[in-house]
This record gives C-alpha cells, sequence and structure tokens, in this order.
C-alpha cells in the first residue's frame, strides 16, 4: 500500500511544496510532473466512478501547479533583478552623495591641518623669545655684563618718495609677545569651529 501510485503521488506533492518554500522552483514542477504521472497510473487501476473523479481532479489540481509555479518563478526573478537593481541604484547614489562629503572633509582636514602649522609657527616664536629671554638673564646675573642683550630689532630702510612708487627695503619688525597671544586665541577658535563643524 505504501507504493500504491495514490501514496506515491502525494508523497511527491509534500516534495514539491517543500521545494517552493525553498524557491526551488524547477524541482517542484518535476515533483508535480511526476505526481501528475503517478495519478494517471492510479486511475488505471480502479473502475469506481468516486475514485476515478477525484483522481482526475487531482491529476488537473498537479498540472495546474505546474504552471502556477512557472508563473511564481517567473515573478520571483523579476523581483530579485528589480532588486538587485535597486540596490546597485541606492550604492551609486550613496557614491554621488558620498563623494562630495569625503570632499569636503578633505578640505576641512587640509584647513585644520594649516591652522595648527600656524599654531606651532607662533609657538616657536614664543619660544624662541623665551630662550632669548632666559639667557640675557642668565649673563646679567652672572655679572658678565650690566647690559641687557634686547632682541634684534629687524632694520627698516625707508626709502624717500621719487616720481616712481616707492620702494621699502628691510625686513618685518617681529611680533610681541601679546600679538603672538592674540593670534593663537584666534587660531584656536577656527579650530574649534572647524572641529564643532565636523562633527
Amino acid at each position: 500500500m505504501e507504493t500504491s501510485s495514490l501514496n506515491l503521488a502525494h508523497q511527491q506533492h509534500r516534495r514539491a511544496e517543500a521545494h517552493l518554500r525553498c524557491r526551488r522552483f524547477d524541482e517542484a514542477i518535476q515533483c508535480h510532473k511526476e505526481a501528475s504521472r503517478l495519478l494517471e497510473e492510479a486511475m488505471k487501476l480502479t473502475t469506481v466512478t468516486k475514485a476515478l473523479e477525484s483522481l482526475k481532479l487531482q491529476r488537473e489540481y498537479h498540472i495546474q501547479q505546474e504552471s502556477i509555479i512557472r508563473m511564481k518563478a517567473n515573478c520571483y526573478e523579476k523581483n530579485m533583478k528589480a532588486i538587485e537593481n535597486n540596490h546597485h541604484k541606492m550604492v551609486s547614489e550613496i557614491d554621488l552623495h558620498e563623494a562630495p562629503k569625503r570632499d569636503v572633509s578633505h578640505n576641512l582636514q587640509v584647513e585644520i591641518y594649516r591652522k595648527i602649522e600656524e599654531a606651532d609657527s607662533l609657538l616657536q616664536i614664543l619660544l624662541k623669545r623665551g630662550v632669548n629671554e632666559d639667557e640675557s638673564l642668565k649673563v646679567k646675573l652672572n655679572g658678565q655684563s650690566d647690559k641687557v642683550s634686547v632682541p634684534e630689532q629687524e632694520s627698516v630702510i625707508c626709502v624717500k618718495p621719487t616720481d616712481k612708487q616707492p620702494i621699502a627695503h628691510g625686513n618685518k619688525l617681529p611680533k610681541n609677545d601679546q600679538t603672538v597671544i592674540e593670534e593663537l586665541k584666534v587660531i584656536n577658535e577656527q579650530l574649534r569651529s572647524q572641529v564643532l563643524y565636523k562633527i
């Protein structure tokens, strides 16, 4: 009885459903084909009209399931392609939006680095000035010199105006401590605002 055509057809039906749940459409179609073939064999073994009618309806069901599963397979493939296309589209849109952000981020990093370099150069000025003042103080305390050494003032030569543009030769005067400290405060504020902007 377990190996009868009807039982084997029902077994194929259960296998087809399992394959369909796992989206193995071709295997499910094959199981339905096998079930309809087995039901046709079972129809040859009986003469009872009610049994024949039941077997015929079951066979038609399995034949219909083959076409339904083909349609489901086509829909599934179309959906997967649509999802893949949407995924690629979203990835490309993300890349388009990320590229300007990367540029802004890079520009911001360059700007912050430049400000840090400015702050370092101003700190070097303060450090050099501090070392010069320490040396002059040591010289004074050791009695080697009664004169206090003043940081060198860079020379400025002014030319009297003539018919042409006046030409000035010389170097800049060094910045005093107060100016350097003010510039450092400004640079620190700029860095702070850039870091907050990045966050």
